[in-house]
């Protein structure tokens, strides 16, 4: 299939389905429409980053110590085929192992591997002569037009569509406000996966910011690249990511379980001071956490982001036992001093960086010296000064609405992004982390791959539909033209 596949007017051929952005979500989501689709299909997916193809920033690394955290046995794209990937490494002679591979934590190059072969395979398998073009641009704007919409690229380019995907992944992580001081030092990687690498001298001091599964991977990089420098972790709590034990199954929950977050939380910490291993209870409630968010009064959701998530982060995204391993040896050799406190100030004295913190239950400051800042604070919400282009011309026009918490973007049920009036768009629709929002967890692959599915079974019925049935939820638009003002 040719990449350079964008069209220069809106009055070329269109396609049925644009999809703006190329890593797991769009991947996911060209994969369904391509297998689903019983008439020819026309698909574009728009990726601004060549490495990035089908690959995101997740699985485009090239190295073998950065693994996947989740067993293998729950990584299949389909969530209606959960032994797909299974099957797709097993054909594979190059990777035996004595641990059973369902359970088995595998490299997530290989995983990029196995998305990059996704799409090919089921447009190879398609009985209707499906088309999946790769379009390497940035899109910019999205415009409604009556037969669907105009895709604005960044190079001047536009693509027509009937219907428009947005999968734009997570946003890049945001500097620090107190470090502002040192955002134009070349010194400061203010985003550890712009690159391919950490470009640092071995022996160079560095100080990583955060220590949630961002920052283990960036120390993980370090210590393959040789780095025998000291090392320092800097973060509000110091809670590292709990390693996964064995195989679990999930807990029984009682149904309802508590409607209020402090009757839930003392509920749970109950529960857990009961039994052996907590990650059968996690499990359990990471299975029924868009629901139990949803119905959170908004006090208790800026109550738990506030004081709850930073703990049910390091128990909800836990790393393979190997990283754990790695992690624990460098806190031992006191090569990685970890940190808990709060920043202050960043400065610049010649070559090195000092940045002044406050330690945890201290009223003073400390300075700590050092040669290199990596931000590994994670991703931002996506809607800030990091946001992408496109999502902050969407907010701009009003054809997105942030989150009330800053989360990302709103979404109604089926996945159709929501106006600045709360209306859902007839030609939009959004999954991944941007609708972490209205459904919390929203960042995993057994989050989104269900996305993906539900996305793609109703583009299907839409594109294959009459008009009535894809305007269903606007009812204000069933007399007026697609993409005229209500």
């Amino acid at each position: 299939m040719s990449v350079d596949c964008c069209m220069s007017a809106p009055s070329s051929p269109v396609a049925d389905v644009a999809i703006i952005g190329g890593g797991f979500s769009g991947t996911a989501v060209a994969a369904q429409l391509l297998r689903r689709a019983n008439t020819p299909l026309r698909l574009v997916l728009i990726e601004r980053y060549s490495h990035q193809l089908h690959r995101g920033v997740a699985y485009a690394t090239p190295l073998a110590d950065h693994l996947l955290n989740v067993r293998a046995c729950d990584m299949s794209a389909y969530p209606d085929d959960p032994d797909h990937f299974l099957r797709w490494v097993a054909a594979r002679d190059d990777f035996q192992d004595e641990l059973p591979l369902a359970v088995r934590f595998l490299p997530r190059g290989l995983y990029g591997d196995y998305l990059s072969e996704l799409v090919d395979h089921a447009e190879a398998l398609s009985p209707v002569g499906n088309c999946l073009e790769r379009c390497l641009a940035e899109a910019t704007a999205v415009t409604a037009t009556t037969a669907g919409a105009i895709v604005q690229l960044a190079d001047g380019r536009r693509l027509a569509a009937r219907h428009v995907v947005l999968a734009l992944g997570n946003s890049s992580p945001r500097l620090p406000p107190a470090l502002a001081a040192l955002a134009d030092s070349e010194r400061m990687i203010a985003d550890p996966w712009a690159g391919t690498g950490l470009d640092i001298p071995t022996d160079a001091r560095c100080l990583v910011l955060g220590s949630g599964l961002t920052s283990v991977d960036c120390l993980l990089t370090l210590l393959r690249q040789g780095h025998r420098g000291q090392l320092y972790a800097l973060s509000r709590r110091g809670l590292w990511p709990q390693p996964h034990g064995d195989p679990v199954t999930a807990a029984e929950l009682p149904d309802p379980l508590p409607p209020r977050l402090t009757a839930l939380t003392a509920w749970l910490r109950h529960q857990a001071a009961a039994v052996s291993d907590w990650r059968p209870l996690v499990e359990a409630l990471r299975r029924r956490s868009e629901q139990i968010w949803q119905t959170l009064p908004e006090a208790d959701r800026r109550r738990f982001l506030r004081h709850l998530k930073p703990y049910w982060d390091a128990h909800r995204h836990r790393i393979s036992p190997y990283a754990q391993q790695r992690l624990q040896r460098l806190l031992d050799d006191g090569r990685l001093h970890a940190l808990r406190g709060r920043i202050v100030a960043g400065s610049r004295h010649g070559a090195t960086l000092r940045v002044e913190y406050r330690p945890y239950g201290s009223r003073g400051t400390q300075i700590l010296e050092v040669d290199h800042v990596i931000n590994c604070t994670g991703p931002d919400s996506g809607v800030g000064p990091t946001a992408h282009p496109l999502v902050k011309d969407l907010l701009a026009r009003g054809l997105a609405a942030r989150d009330p918490l800053g989360l990302g973007l709103l979404v109604d049920e089926d996945g159709r992004l929501l106006d600045a009036a709360n209306l859902p768009s007839p030609v939009l629709s959004l999954l991944g982390p941007p609708c972490r929002g209205p459904r919390w967890e929203s960042t995993a692959v057994p989050d989104i791959r269900n996305q993906a599915l539900a996305i793609a079974e109703r583009l299907l019925r839409e594109i294959h539909s009459p008009r009535e049935r894809v305007v269903a939820a606007r009812p204000d638009l069933r007399a007026a033209p697609l993409g005229a003002p209500a």
